[in-house]
């Protein structure tokens, strides 16, 4: 299912990865089990980064779902501070930070 996000505030996630990883982008790789192969948004294959996101109050269909901040890739541009526009995410692929 498909879920709307929103780039997360640079002030309410941790700025460097759990012990142990190398970059957001590899956490979620290896989180996921998955290759960060594309931007999860847009589709772009270049400038991948591991791209903070908070999931907003609604998803696409109008289910209720909570709150949170969690990793996916996500190009440059979709990643970009100034980018305030929705990004819409598979939930699958949005990968938690601990806390």
């Amino acid at each position: 299912m498909k879920v709307l996000t929103t780039n997360a505030p640079g002030d309410i996630y941790k700025s460097t990865p759990p012990a142990g990883y190398d970059s957001w982008l590899d956490y979620w790789a290896r989180e996921r089990g998955k290759t960060a192969d594309r931007c999860r948004s847009c589709g772009a294959t270049t400038d991948l980064v591991g791209g903070h996101v908070q999931r907003n109050k609604e998803t696409v269909n109008d289910r209720k779902v909570p709150d949170g901040i969690a990793i996916t890739p996500l190009c440059k541009k979709c990643n970009h501070p100034d980018n305030t526009e929705s990004l819409l995410v598979e939930e699958f692929d949005l990968v938690h930070i601990p806390k």
